[in-house]
């Protein structure tokens, strides 16, 4: 078996154009994933710069290593996470089983990015329909019920399966183009405006700038470790597809190294975006889906132009689970593609409708923004 059997068989209209997609691809899933959820608030309770220094170690020490790993994986094996362990242990089949948890981790991330993305798209037009409130008042009641929340998660998964029933070239690679671009347009809007007018920018910069050793401890660098690994979607499989699409004259390792600047360059407009709302809203931080659903709702509402802002920060976070979403949404394809012997338009509706039942159970059982 040669390094390129599983690969070999991708014809070239299923291989990125341009070296330039699958950076964008892994940017989308990154911000989709770590950027906008966590980092802001990890640097706000880890010692501001001491903890961003922790995250480039983290992110240059095993970020970049596993990333490179798992583009080549791909490249030799394929997208689905099964084949390509079957591929590289060919000398011991059963270890091909060892894929099946990095397609049900996608499968648990893709529910997830559906959740938020459709939570994101009702904020969004929440923030904007409701009437802006004056400077430190009450926070809007942005927080919608179960059936608008599962209207909005249908909308986003309908949203995902069009774009994979229109296969790379003329889905994914059109949908990207234009939704990483828009991302960074937003984050450098808000980061903008936020310099301009609010008088806690500098604040903000300051505690990425400056770093105070002694709150990181060995909590904060287990965090950043972490949220490198989030990063990059490591054992996700998101990484598995972009190394197979990827062209054979395409280097890995230089994709691979523009995916992790690119990645930081994000976090860190990222914090500049949000820390200066809640730093002059006064808003204690919280992690992970408490600090866009829980946390800025009510910073936004006490912050000159709040709402606007939200809508603009809630429609960035809606594209970014997007992208995020479309990169999940290949290991999975492929894992039903491969085992079952499904054509794509089917495998791609048995994932959404799988994806879009589960997150529906979480909305009804009660864990919903609050």
């Amino acid at each position: 078996m040669t390094r390129d059997t599983a690969t070999a068989r991708i014809p070239d209209t299923e291989r990125w154009s341009s070296p330039a997609y699958p950076v964008f691809a892994a940017t989308g899933t990154a911000a989709g994933l770590g950027a906008l959820w966590l980092f802001p608030s990890m640097v706000q309770q880890h010692g501001g710069g001491a903890f961003v220094l922790a995250y480039l170690a983290a992110m240059l020490l095993v970020g970049w290593p596993l990333l490179l790993t798992e583009l080549s994986l791909g490249r030799i094996g394929g997208p689905d996470p099964l084949r390509a362990f079957l591929v590289a242990h060919r000398q011991a089949p059963a270890w091909s089983w060892a894929g099946l948890p990095i397609a049900l981790t996608a499968t648990i991330l893709l529910t997830a990015c559906g959740l938020f993305g459709g939570w994101s798209l009702d904020f969004a037009w929440s923030a904007l329909a409701e009437s802006p409130s004056p400077a430190g008042g009450p926070a809007p009641a942005i927080a919608a019920g179960p059936l608008r929340l599962l209207a909005a998660q249908a909308v986003f998964i309908g949203a995902v399966a069009g774009i994979m029933a229109g296969g790379l070239r003329h889905g994914v690679e059109r949908t990207l183009h234009w939704v990483v671009p828009a991302v960074f347009a937003l984050l450098l809007a808000l980061v903008c405006f936020g310099m301009v007018t609010n008088d806690h920018f500098g604040q903000s910069l300051a505690l990425l700038v400056v770093a105070d050793f002694s709150r990181l401890g060995a909590s904060g660098i287990v965090a950043a470790l972490g949220l490198a690994l989030i990063t990059v979607a490591a054992g996700c499989g998101a990484m598995l597809g972009l190394g197979a699409h990827a062209c054979r004259a395409t280097s890995l390792a230089q994709v691979a190294v523009t995916v992790v600047v690119v990645d930081v360059v994000i976090a860190l407009l990222a914090a500049l975006a949000i820390l200066p709302v809640v730093l002059e809203s006064g808003v204690e931080p919280a992690d992970g889906a408490a600090l866009p659903f829980v946390a800025l709702p009510p910073a936004f509402a006490r912050t000159s132009g709040g709402g606007p802002l939200a809508a603009v920060y809630f429609t960035c976070a809606a594209l970014s689970a997007l992208a995020a979403a479309v990169s999940l949404c290949g290991p999975v394809v492929g894992s039903l593609q491969g085992r079952l012997g499904l054509r794509r338009p089917a495998a791609v509706k048995i994932v959404a409708a799988g994806c879009w039942s589960a997150g529906a159970a979480v909305t009804v059982l009660g864990s919903l923004p609050a």
